[in-house]
Order: structure tokens, then C-alpha cells, then sequence
């Protein structure tokens, strides 16, 4: 896991700039299977189980039990697919209270 700081012009005040964290390699291994479950591993070496669903270009993931470790995985997210030739990179980005976006790549 490894974090990388840019910075940019803030887009309502563009007279500041803002610094952007970009913490990579940080987010979870998802195994997808074909009946609806989704074993998910993260970084620091936790494992959670959740029943997942697409509709309508959203992806949503429900917790089957226990405490999540990571509340914002139990959500509904916009989603992206793309091709990228040599892998398959799914985007999944959620909007709340903090805009959040993990990047999986197959």
C-alpha cells in the first residue's frame, strides 16, 4: 500500500490549490461468484462475506453477517467496466457525505 499526493487547481476556488490523496494498492480482493456471494479480503488481511446484485449500472453489496471492518462496502455503487485489453478494470464509486471510488482490475 502506497499513497501519492497531486495537486490541483480547486475547481470552485481557482485561486487554491488542493492536495489529492490517492492511497494505492489499498483496495479489496472481491471474488465474485455465480450464485450471488462476494468473498471479500482486504489489505490487512480480514475477510467478510456479502450477497451482491446489479441493476441499472449500480452494484450492490448487502453484509450476510457479523460487523463489517468496512461499513462503506456494505453500499450501492455506480459502475464502471472496461476492457483494457491485457485485464478486465471494474470501477465501483459511491456518493455520500465523501465521494469514494475503488478500482478493481482482473
Amino acid at each position: 500500500m502506497y499513497v501519492t499526493r497531486t495537486s490541483q487547481v480547486d475547481p470552485k476556488n481557482p485561486e487554491r490549490l488542493v492536495t489529492i490523496e490517492t492511497v494505492c494498492n489499498a483496495c479489496p480482493e472481491i471474488e465474485f461468484s455465480s450464485d450471488k456471494l462476494a468473498k471479500i479480503g482486504f489489505p490487512n488481511g480480514n475477510k467478510e462475506e456479502y450477497s451482491w446484485s446489479i441493476k441499472s449500472g449500480k452494484i450492490r453489496f448487502r453484509m450476510l453477517n457479523g460487523n463489517s471492518s468496512n461499513r462503506k462496502l456494505d453500499n450501492e455503487y455506480n459502475i464502471k467496466i472496461t476492457d483494457k485489453k491485457s485485464y478486465l478494470e471494474m470501477e465501483m464509486e459511491v456518493i455520500e457525505d465523501e465521494s469514494y471510488t475503488y478500482i478493481l482490475r482482473k
